[in-house]
């Protein structure tokens, strides 16, 4: 298997819940010894630029952290990142559904349902 030591990050800081994002990224990637990438996007006309950039600083992988503006430009940055040959890891299932390599993050539906038997107690 390869090593990964090198990691891109997009991340949109307009976005007020990036910070803890990319806190919890860098926590991580400090712990695996991976040295991470921020490359900031905030719109969608910085994504070519962006996955310009990501070509040149040649990293091994690229993480999408979760962002309403990235999940608007679904299909675009899926088709980037397969032009860019990069490994990423979105952070919807929808997004792998939609064609990306792979996804992990929460089950927004699964939330839901158990937050309404959740309130059902009250």
């Amino acid at each position: 298997m390869p090593a990964i030591s090198h990691v891109a990050v997009l991340a949109n800081p307009a976005n007020p819940l990036t910070a803890a994002q990319l806190r919890e990224t860098q926590r991580a990637a400090q712990a695996l010894q991976v040295q991470v990438h921020v490359v900031e996007v905030r719109g969608p006309q910085e994504l070519d630029n962006a996955f310009s950039a990501l070509r040149s600083m040649r990293t091994d992988a690229l993480i999408m952290l979760m962002d309403p503006m990235f999940m608007s430009q679904r299909t675009r940055m899926i088709e980037l990142t397969a032009t860019s040959r990069l490994p990423a890891m979105y952070g919807l299932r929808e997004d792998a559904e939609a064609g990306a390599l792979m996804a992990y993050g929460p089950n927004f539906p699964d939330m839901f349902r158990r937050a309404a038997t959740m309130w059902t107690r009250f």
